[in-house]
């Protein structure tokens, strides 16, 4: 497999791997998945997975909300803490990726 540091797709397989990266790099791991969540867009190829339950359960009744940075993160925290009663579709990678992004909380 052809991992290329212009398309994200090393940050996918850091993602996938997290319980085997030193702390180091779990941190700085944490920091990328942070930021992709803070600046939100459509698409983008750390968080996409994630793209179909932001829509459904953060943005259904704030569509705006992903022009505030920050808020979709946010969001999709108080959905893995079980704030709010919506039950996401790709629920284990999102909550993967949102862990991986906590550690450097």
């Amino acid at each position: 497999l052809y991992l290329t540091a212009t398309t994200g797709e090393v940050y996918r397989c850091l993602v996938h791997n997290h319980d085997d990266l030193d702390p180091g790099c779990k941190k700085e791991l944490g920091r990328a998945v942070h930021m992709a969540f803070f600046i939100w867009s459509p698409g983008a190829i750390l968080t996409r997975e994630c793209d179909a339950d932001i829509t459904q359960v953060c943005l259904k009744n704030r569509p705006s909300m992903d022009r505030i940075p920050g808020a979709v993160g946010s969001c999709l925290a108080d959905v893995v803490s079980g704030e709010l009663q919506h039950q996401p579709v790709h629920v284990v990678w999102c909550m993967s990726i949102k862990t991986a992004g906590e550690i450097m909380a």
